[in-house]
């Protein structure tokens, strides 16, 4: 969870220190034991249908850290269940709006086809698991590789319906992080400018197509961006977007000659 949709809620449950205190223990446990995106998730085992996710779970951290999780989940549960009584038939309805527009083969049709040419990748079928997790009002965030790296964590339960788009757009801008730019983009970034790519390259070449870029303008309706979209990645959001759209209409990937070209753009507004 963001730091907003936490305070909220812990706020809107009344959450008295004591708890929190638990929280943050768990939270350090978390912090022990959890690798990078893409590799182990402390709560993987309590996703699916485990009959057991403590035995999972010991399996992993050892019996000691796993008693520890499960006296803090069992002080924490009560306020977890008023959480999902609240959220979870939201959650459900997110589930139903989102579906309708991520599997419409129409929106697909004109959205994998740019990626596939910009990322120099295709796929005859793929699949990527979207978990929906509770949020703070009127915000939406996501995240990838976060269970595997076909997994997307999306925020979104108290986004007003009307705002569909939004979570749609940010869906994906992570599946570009799930299926498409390990293939060129990143082997790229490293080439140029290094292994941990310190300028989040990826992110810019993501953002240039959705959830306000290219794509989000002319497949799912989003606006223009605004000043702050991109504002820590490059500054200057429009010529990002122009210079992945140039690219796309050449029919040329996003290679080493963009990634120099975003690494120009960066320097310049140092």
């Amino acid at each position: 969870m963001r730091q907003a949709a936490n305070d909220f809620w812990v706020k809107k449950l009344n959450i008295p220190d004591g708890v929190l205190g638990e929280a943050e223990r768990l939270a350090e446990i978390h912090e022990r034991h959890s690798g990078d995106p893409g590799t182990y998730y402390l709560g993987t085992p309590f996703y699916g249908e485990a009959e057991d996710p403590f035995s999972d779970l010991t399996a992993k951290v050892g019996d000691g850290e796993a008693e520890k999780v499960r006296r803090i989940f069992g002080i924490l549960a009560p306020y977890f269940d008023r959480l999902w009584e609240e959220d979870g038939p939201l959650l459900e309805e997110w589930k139903e709006r989102l579906s309708a527009i991520m599997n419409d083969r129409a929106t697909q049709d004109r959205i994998c086809p740019v990626l596939a040419t910009a990322y120099g990748t295709d796929f005859e079928s793929a699949t990527v698991r979207v978990e929906l997790t509770v949020s703070a009002p009127d915000t939406c965030g996501g995240r990838a590789n976060f269970l595997d790296a076909s997994t997307v964590r999306l925020e979104v339960s108290r986004l007003p319906a009307e705002k569909v788009r939004w979570p749609a757009s940010v869906l994906w801008h992570e599946t570009i992080h799930c299926l498409y730019d390990g293939a060129l983009l990143k082997p790229a970034i490293r080439a140029v400018v290094g292994e941990d790519d310190p300028m989040m390259i990826h992110e810019v070449a993501a953002n240039s197509f959705l959830p306000r870029g290219y794509l989000g303008q002319e497949v799912l309706g989003m606006s223009a961006p605004g000043p702050r979209y991109m504002s820590q990645l490059v500054g200057r959001a429009e010529e990002a977007i122009a210079l992945a759209r140039f690219y796309f209409d050449r029919g040329e990937a996003l290679g080493e000659a963009f990634v120099r070209e975003v690494k120009g753009l960066i320097e310049s507004q140092d």
